[in-house]
Parts: C-alpha cells; structure tokens; sequence
C-alpha cells in the first residue's frame, strides 16, 4: 500500500469525509474537538455543540481514551483502541478508534462503528443461556450421582456386614471368624508375636434344646454371645465357631493370658442366668486353650489343638478349660 496515500493526498479525500459514517476529527493536545465531519453531527444530531471529544466517550472508557492520547504523544505514532462512544441514545456504542499525533501537538481522530450482526449476537445470547443451563444440569446431574454412590455403598457395607455376621447372636459368622483366624496367624508367623485362642463349647446344649425346644436355645446362645462379647480384652475378637462352639482370638496373648481369660469366662457364665419363658436356666460352658507355635503350624493345626483340649474339659467333667499340648 504504498501508492493509495500518494494518490488520496494528490486529489484529496474531502468528498469522502462528507459522505462517510466513519468519524473523522482534528483535536488538539486537551481532546478539544477543532474540526469534524458530518458524522459525528449523525451521532448525537440534538446536540447543539460538541466541545470536546472526550465528552462523547463513555465515563468508564475515558480513562482509556487520556492513556490512549498520552501513548499516542508519547510514541510519536498512531495508536489504536476500543472506544464506547454516546450515540443518540445513550447507550455506548463500540468504535475501532485511532489517535494520529501531529508535529503541532494535535491529533487527527479516526473511528470506525465495529457492526454488531443482531441475530448473531441473539444467537450467542441463546447458546450462552443454554451453556449456563447444562452446567447447572450437570452439576445437579454429578450431586444426584454422589447421592446414588453414597447409597450403593451403604447398601455394599450393609451386605458386607450382613454376609460376615452371624444372624442370631451379632457376633462374627464362621467365615469371618475363621478369615480373621488366618490373618492373626499371618502377622504372628511374620512379626514372630504371640497369639493365643480359646475354643468355647456351650455345655449339654442338645438337652436344652431337646427339654425346652430350639426356641429356648437361640435364647441361650445369644445370651452367652452377649458375655462373650462383654468379657473379652478390647483387641480380642469373639465369633461364632458354628452350633453352640465359639472361637475366641487374643492377639498378642501367651498361653497364660488366654487360660485366665478362659478360667474368668466359665465364671462369668456359670453365673449368669438366662430367662426362659417362666424359668431360670443355668448353663456352663469348657473351653480349649492353645498357643501358636511360630514356625510349626498352620491355622488349621492350631485350630485343631484348641478344639482337642476343649473335648478334654468336657472329659474332665465340663465348666473348665484345658490346656492344648
């Protein structure tokens, strides 16, 4: 473009700044407007003087017009930016507005109205509307997913418990009993701890249920479940073995400590009395104790010892304990 100015300075544009809707001005070094063309007339046509250009910006673009006229002075060169300008309305209207400093200090404004296409914009409007909307959906999509995961896992945990509790007594079902078995005897085969077990066997339980009925043995076993449970060192864990056999586990425990615990268990239910229908029973229970040999046995042989010595308490006249060789 380096023959289109020569030729507009030849034959000179006048004819174009009175025809044109872009805005064409001189102003001095203060934004005092000196000479203007039509348009800005078109602007704001019941106005009866334009004293300053200033005046026509938008009060929140005028600090943006001063730096845009002190960068113009400082540099030496156009500068550009976007201005709001007052049109007839009121309303700021965006112009594509440029600064050219003059030797003499002033400047020659040109504006150019940046075309807004309504229906796009009402196309964006809409489209930003419907953005808005899915992010609410969303996020109320992802809080109804929270609350549905929330629930499946209450239900998982609830199954879990359901699936490792034994259903008459609370306590630790077989399966749980016996895997929390096997994961004492892991860690004291790894760390080399002591751990002790007690097997519990409730005394003549067939009579029972054979005199009173099989409702008056579920009553008999819960009731012992319950001292079980109360009598017990807090790391210990009590389950139900199966039938009326209970499986005590005492981590960190020698044999010692699993034959008082043992000697105070056979007490503690020797003296509690289970109310059945219109009656008082008094039941006992023998107990086996063992202690695990590190390095010698597994879980089943160990489980095994434990249950011979509880036969031996029963052979020896039932309400004791005895020891596993």
């Amino acid at each position: 473009m380096e023959k289109l100015p020569e030729l507009l300075a030849q034959h000179g544009i006048s004819f174009w700044l009175q025809r044109t809707r872009g805005l064409a001005a001189l102003v001095d070094q203060n934004g005092k407007l000196l000479e203007w063309n039509p348009a800005f007339d078109m602007l704001q046509p019941g106005r009866p003087s334009i004293d300053s250009l200033e005046s026509l910006v938008e009060p929140d673009d005028r600090l943006l017009f001063n730096d845009l006229r002190l960068s113009a002075r400082e540099a030496g060169k156009p500068c550009h930016t976007v201005l709001h300008l007052l049109p007839e309305t009121g309303r700021g209207t965006e112009y594509d507005s440029n600064l050219i400093p003059l030797p003499a200090g002033q400047f020659i404004f040109l504006a150019e109205l940046i075309a807004h296409d309504a229906a796009l914009a009402e196309a964006n409007q809409n489209l930003s509307q419907q953005v808005a909307q899915l992010t609410v959906d969303n996020e109320a999509f992802k809080q109804r997913l929270t609350n549905k995961q929330i629930e499946i896992d209450a239900i998982v945990a609830q199954a879990q418990e359901v699936a490792h509790t034994d259903a008459l007594t609370f306590l630790p079902n077989r399966r749980q009993i016996i895997g929390d078995l096997q994961r004492e005897v892991f860690h004291a085969e790894r760390y080399k701890t002591p751990l002790a077990i007690s097997m519990v066997d409730v005394d003549k339980f067939k009579a029972i249920n054979d005199t009173y009925g099989h409702a008056a043995g579920d009553v008999v076993l819960r009731a012992i479940a319950r001292s079980l449970r109360e009598h017990i060192r807090e790391p210990d864990i009590v389950g139900r073995y199966g039938g009326e056999e209970f499986l005590v586990i005492l981590p960190n425990a020698r044999l010692q400590a699993a034959i008082l615990q043992a000697t105070r268990l056979c007490r503690c239910i020797r003296e509690t009395s289970v109310p059945v229908e219109d009656r008082e029973l008094r039941v006992t229970i023998s107990a086996g104790v063992a202690e695990y040999c590190t390095g010698q046995e597994d879980w089943q042989k160990f489980l095994s010892r434990a249950d011979a010595a509880m036969y031996e308490a029963k052979d020896a006249g039932r309400d004791r304990w005895a020891a596993a060789r």
